[in-house]
This record gives structure tokens, C-alpha cells and sequence, in this order.
């Protein structure tokens, strides 16, 4: 019996589709259920390794964040791919950094120091620990310009490395850069060492460092050290220059002599409060991981604090809250840059030191001046024993404040120290006194947490002697003092903070005289 090839072909073709069929009616969905499987998988897998990176990430030196994301910006990480760099990301140690034209990225790091990587800029981020109370924090500037503002934090380190030389910084701001073969160095404020092979260079304020690819340097003098307008110049004339430092820097003093004529010209209007910037000091000291800067200021006016540009609203206030890493303790200063187009000069300046929180203060500590008196009424015994309850106010109890722009304003902070929240119940009131005028008073419902604060007002060249007074029901009272002395000398009116020529303890001696007690 003979069968046709052709009809044997399609039978065996028809058979096959069936069992196809029979196979996805037996298991339909398989295929489906199996991709759902890869896919959860690899969520899974994908989670892990973002909460392994994030694990990895607290344990590092570096705890960056970025604070601005200006353009295109890019991100390497270590064992991963370039990415976008966005505002908020963390920033760890061995972290690359790239800039696209016109695009920058400000870093804030631990202790509230920040860095601005300007455009065109490839920069690595390195960190070791010195011993368990100091790290070195290094900036390799592969190409760019990165601006820096930086705390001073006991002996932590901060340099800026090209291929060069290294910058050593500590508690500074201007800006480094490796641009067109050469390596600069501008200082707004502070010092700088600079080292190469061939020699070791220090700047300061106001001065600038040129230094060719074989470490030849040539130090300048420059009104405009420090700012981008300066950046921007070096990065245009360099192209010019046949790689001479002798033709850059003959060519910098000429764009400086011309900016040094245009930032009188503003520094005027500012002296003569045409155009007006006053900062609101900071209190001595803090226990918090955070400040807001406050200053009254000329509308529309363009202030830039820690690589942070704003422009001053209609209201005419200026207010930016600043953080840091609780407890990189130190001293926290903020300069004030106000400008105009490309201009810039320093207008303000804030400080306080960031300080560990004072322990519970003991009757009799002289620090805090807690007394317990008697009540000349005798009263009934309180429920509890409070008889180690103080009233600890913060800062020193005789705050020194320089200021120069009439009267001080300010919150004075205080707490409730050896009891806890439960035993408020005993409490009757606490009165906030001047010169013993009261000034505020917390009783009843005001009485629900152990921490207040109250308004402090003092005149320009007056001391003023502050007391809180808690007092129980049973009659006890316990006190605590601060006096704040608020000074400004002959040299530091029409609007200067400080003259150049003065320390503030000079001015101090020189006001004494006029020092009127309220």
C-alpha cells in the first residue's frame, strides 16, 4: 500500500500543531507564570542590592548629599554604570562626579561644608580616617573648577589634588581648578598651602596661584580671588596664553584691575545703604544640627551663603535654614556674598559653635547659676520630690554679642532639667525677667513640656541681665541667669560689620565706655 508523500507531510504537520495545541490547553498560562517568576526574581534581587548599596553607604567616611542639581550632571559609583546625578542623592567616598556645559552640582557634606562642581567639571571624591577623631577628605579635580566652602572641624582634613600639585585647606572658601594645563588656586577667605614637587606655596585672602604642568607657580594678588567671575576669566585667557603663566597672570591682573574698579563702584551703594544687607546674629553657641540665617535685606537683591543663591523676596528678609551631621561639633560660619551680575562681595557673616548638649546641671553649679530660695509664704508639700529640679538656659550665662545694627534680637532658650514630663503637674509657673521687669510668664496650659524660649531684646552698647524663674506649688523656686552685653565701636557703625583693622576683643575695650546697663 502505497500513501501519497504529500498528504503524509501535511498529516505530520497537522499532528504537530495539535500537540502544540494540546499543550497549551493542558497548561495554559505556563509560559506567562514562568516570566512573572523571572521577573519577581529579579525585583528581589534588584532590592537587595539597593539595600546592600544603602548598608555600604552609612558605613562610609563620606556621608554626602547633593544639595542643587543645575543641567546635565552625571553620577559613577563603585562596580556600577554612569547614572543621572539627582538632587537629594548620597554621596560616598570614591564617587565620580561629571559636568555637562552649563550645569554644576553643589555636595553638601557631614559637617555642613559644600562643594560646587562648576561645568565642564570630572571630579572624584576620596576619604580616610586619620585616627577614630580625624579623616582627610581628598578632591581629585581631574579637570574643572570646584568651589569650595569649608568649616573648620578639629583636625579633620581637606585637600584638592590634580595631577600638579595638592591644595591643603582647612576652614576656607574659593575655589580650585585644573583648567587647560594649569592648576589654580583662589582664596575668598582663609588659608591655602599649595604643594608640587618643586614647591610649597601658601595663599590667603585675596590672593590667587597660578602653577604650570611642571609645578612653576606665580602667586597674585586679586580683588576678584575666590569668585566665579575669576573662574571664568582663567578658563577664557588660558586659551590664549600658549600655556605661559607669565601671559596668564600679566592677563588676570589687567581683568582684575577692571573688576577691582567695578566692585567699588557696588561695595558703595553698599556702604551707603543704598543697597542694604544686615544680618541677625546667631546665638554663641548651639546644641542643634541646624541654624537659620536670617538678615534684612534690599529687595531683589541676589545673595549666595554656602554655594546657595537666592534672591531676596519683596518682604525684604532673608531666610535659609543650613544642616549638618549631628555631632561634627565645632565652630559653623556662613558668609554672606551679595551680588551684582558677576560681582560679588562678602556682606555677612554668621557664627556660632556647634556644642554638645550641656549635662544636667546640679544645684549650686556656678555655670548655670541655678539657686533654690524659699518662698516667704509657706506652702503645701508637693506631691513629689523635686528637689533636684534646675533650669538650665543655653549658651554661656555672659554672652558677649557683637552687633552694629541697632537693637538685638534673638530667642533665648531654656529647659527643665532632673525631671521628667510627668512632673509638670508640680509646677506653677516660670516667669522670664529683665533687669526684673518681666518680659514673659508660662503658667497653666503654657506648663506642657520641659523646653521654652523668650524673646531677648537688648540695645546696641547695653547689657541686659536675663533670669528665669521656675516655681512650684509648694512655694520652692529655682532660677537661672544670663546676661547678654551687646557692644558696637565707633569703627563698626554705617553699616560695618567690623573694621578690618580691629579685632573684636579691640573694639570691645573700645566700647566699654559707652556700655549702658538696662
Amino acid at each position: 500500500m502505497f500513501l501519497n508523500f504529500d498528504k503524509m507531510k501535511y498529516l505530520a504537520v497537522g499532528a504537530a500543531l495539535c500537540a502544540i495545541c494540546g499543550c497549551k490547553d493542558e497548561n495554559p498560562g505556563g509560559t506567562k507564570a514562568l516570566g512573572t517568576q523571572v521577573t519577581a526574581n529579579q525585583v528581589q534581587s534588584d532590592e537587595n542590592k539597593a539595600a546592600a548599596k544603602k548598608a555600604e553607604d552609612e558605613k562610609s567616611i563620606i556621608k554626602g548629599k547633593v544639595r542643587k542639581v543645575i543641567g546635565e550632571c552625571d553620577l559613577l559609583k563603585k562596580n556600577a554604570d554612569w547614572s543621572q546625578l539627582r538632587m537629594g542623592q548620597r554621596v560616598v567616598e570614591n564617587d565620580r562626579i561629571r559636568t555637562a556645559l552649563e550645569s554644576e552640582a553643589l555636595v553638601g557634606v557631614n559637617d555642613g561644608s559644600t562643594l560646587l562642581i562648576s561645568e565642564l567639571s570630572d571630579v572624584t571624591i576620596s576619604a580616610e580616617m586619620l585616627d577614630s577623631m580625624s579623616r582627610r577628605i581628598s578632591v581629585y579635580v581631574k579637570q574643572g573648577n570646584v568651589y569650595f566652602d569649608v568649616q573648620k572641624q578639629g583636625e579633620s582634613q581637606m585637600d584638592f589634588r590634580t595631577g600638579i600639585a595638592v591644595a591643603a585647606i582647612r576652614g576656607t572658601a574659593g575655589f580650585v581648578g585644573n583648567v587647560n594645563g594649569n592648576m589654580v588656586a583662589s582664596l575668598k577667605e582663609g588659608r591655602l598651602e599649595v604643594k608640587s614637587d618643586k614647591e610649597t606655596t601658601s595663599i590667603e585672602k585675596n590672593q590667587t596661584v597660578v602653577l604650570d604642568s611642571v609645578g612653576k607657580s606665580k602667586k597674585l594678588k586679586l580683588k576678584s580671588s575666590g569668585t566665579k567671575a575669576l573662574a571664568t576669566a582663567i578658563d577664557s585667557l588660558s586659551k590664549t596664553s600658549d600655556g605661559s603663566i607669565e601671559k596668564l597672570t600679566e592677563a588676570l591682573e589687567k581683568f582684575d584691575n577692571i573688576y577691582a574698579v567695578r566692585q567699588a563702584t557696588f561695595a558703595k551703594k553698599l556702604e551707603s545703604r543704598q543697597i542694604r544687607f544686615e544680618v541677625l546674629p546667631l546665638a554663641e553657641t548651639t546644641e542643634q544640627d541646624s541654624v537659620i540665617l536670617v538678615a534684612s535685606a534690599t529687595p531683589g537683591l541676589v545673595v549666595s551663603v554656602m554655594g546657595e543663591v537666592d534672591t531676596v523676596p519683596a518682604t525684604g528678609l532673608y531666610q535659609h535654614t543650613f544642616k549638618w551631621e549631628e555631632g561634627t561639633y565645632g565652630i559653623k560660619r556662613f558668609i554672606a556674598g551679595c551680588r551684582e551680575g558677576d560681582l560679588e562681595i562678602p556682606c555677612g557673616l554668621w557664627s556660632t559653635a556647634y556644642v554638645k548638649p550641656a549635662p544636667a546641671v546640679q544645684p549650686g553649679d556656678t555655670a548655670q547659676a541655678a539657686v533654690e530660695t524659699s518662698a516667704a509664704e509657706p506652702a503645701k508639700p508637693a506631691a513629689k520630690d523635686l528637689s533636684k529640679l534646675a533650669v538650665s538656659i543655653a549658651g554661656k550665662v555672659d554672652e558677649r554679642i557683637h552687633y552694629y545694627q541697632g537693637t538685638y534680637r534673638n530667642k533665648m532658650r531654656f529647659s527643665l532639667k532632673n525631671i521628667s514630663e510627668d512632673d509638670l503637674g508640680e509646677l506653677a509657673s516660670i516667669e522670664v525677667t529683665k533687669g526684673g521687669n518681666r518680659v514673659a510668664l508660662f503658667e497653666g496650659s503654657d506648663l506642657s513640656s520641659l523646653n521654652y524660649s523668650a524673646d531677648v531684646e537688648v540695645e546696641q552698647n547695653h547689657i541686659a541681665e536675663y533670669e528665669v524663674v521656675a516655681k512650684l506649688k509648694n512655694g520652692k523656686t529655682k532660677r537661672a541667669k544670663k546676661t547678654y552685653t551687646v557692644f558696637c565701636g565707633n569703627h563698626s557703625r554705617n553699616g560695618n560689620a567690623l573694621d578690618p583693622d580691629m579685632t573684636e576683643a579691640q573694639e570691645f575695650e573700645e566700647a566699654k565706655a559707652d556700655l549702658v546697663r538696662d
